[in-house]
């Protein structure tokens, strides 16, 4: 599946996963994602390197990912150095397990030279809205 293509079935299964769970708590929600781990990260780009770092996100291997069930990538309005993403996986196990894999630790290793600042706080998606075109 193309990048784009991720994006879009995303948005697609956060919508039917939201329309089949109207009226239900966040528990509800995540348990009909199939989410149970994510978060939300903050990463400020080195002068000028917001385009780079964008560019390398798309790149993620996540996206081909079985376990990752979201993955938004987003900018600040007012600094283009400001780079946002939101993952969601089925467990904090297969993301661990994910995370230790010769992909990505190779992956994660390329965004030493563009990131300057990183922040993240545990946030678990549990539906919403995405349409990207």
């Amino acid at each position: 599946m193309k990048r784009r293509e991720v994006l879009l079935t995303m948005g697609t299964v956060a919508a039917i996963a939201m329309a089949g769970t109207i009226g239900g708590g966040a528990s509800a929600r995540q348990a009909a994602s199939g989410i149970a781990h994510g978060f939300h990260a903050r990463m400020k780009a080195k002068p000028g390197q917001g385009d780079a770092l964008v560019a390398l996100l798309f790149e993620a291997p996540a996206f081909e990912h079985s376990d990752c069930k979201v993955f938004l990538i987003g900018r600040s309005n007012s600094d283009p150095d400001v780079v946002f993403v939101t993952e969601g996986w089925v467990s904090e196990a297969a993301h661990t397990r994910f995370t230790a894999t010769e992909e990505a630790t190779s992956y994660t290793a390329r965004f030493g030279p563009l990131v300057e600042e990183w922040t993240s706080s545990d946030e678990i998606p549990v539906g919403g809205k995405a349409v990207l075109t």
